[in-house]
Formats: structure tokens, sequence, C-alpha cells
């Protein structure tokens, strides 16, 4: 699932109502970093593409609220979310300037799956030479 957070109830009930629009399924929880929403991961580049640009305008609607009422965050933060093995899900945090630049040139899915697949070799290492696997 690709994992969407929010920190305020308003963009977060837009979101959902752009997914009910779209037709794509989701499944809501709150989490200890704020309220996550989450997509099935087997949309399609193009649906995913506008999932995200739309959670992007939302986040940036939500911030530039907060700075009119005196309420930025003291913090930029960003997350990366990682699903262990045994279903426990943690954060990475990482630059939101980092995270940004990233997401310029490749998608969600395409860092979801590269953060996957170096949880799983450090979680299940393979000793054996790149060139035999």
């Amino acid at each position: 699932m690709l994992e969407y957070i929010f920190f305020h109830d308003e963009p977060r009930k837009q979101f959902i109502q752009y997914l009910l629009k779209q037709d794509i399924p989701y499944v809501e929880q709150d989490d200890s970093m704020g309220m996550v929403v989450a997509v099935p991961e087997d949309l399609g580049e193009e649906i995913e593409e506008l999932v995200e640009s739309h959670y992007d305008k939302l986040m940036e609607d939500a911030e530039e609220l907060l700075i009119e009422d005196g309420e930025a965050a003291e913090k930029d933060v960003a997350a990366i979310t990682i699903t262990l093995d045994d279903g426990k899900t943690v954060y990475a945090s990482v630059s939101p300037n980092v995270i940004n630049r990233v997401l310029g040139v490749i998608t969600t899915q395409e860092l979801n799956d590269l953060v996957n697949s170096i949880v799983t070799s450090v979680l299940n290492p393979d000793e054996r030479p790149i060139c035999t696997r």
C-alpha cells in the first residue's frame, strides 16, 4: 500500500473525497505521526501520479493556511514509510529537500520499491555474488 499522511482532518477529508470520485479503494488508519490514508500499489503509473499530484496540492494548500494563521510548522520533516516482514510499520526520517528532489525524478512507487528492496536485503542478506543471483 502507498501511504499518505495527514496532520489535519480537512485535507484528509478532501483527499478521501478525491479517491471516492476516482473510484480508488483506500484504507484509513491513525498513526503516531498523523492520520494515514493508504491506497493499493497496483493502480498504474498514470493514476498514481494523479493521486500524488492531488496529495501534493492539498499539502501545499494546508501549509499556506497554517502560515496565514501563524501556525506554520516549527520543523520541516518528512519520512519514508517502511513495512517490515512482521507487518510492523516504521518511519525513516529524511530531509524534505532530499525527498522532493528524489520524487522530482522517480515516482512514489519507484521510491517504495527501492526502499523495500533495501529493507529486504538488510533483513534477509544474500551472501551470493550479485552475478549469480
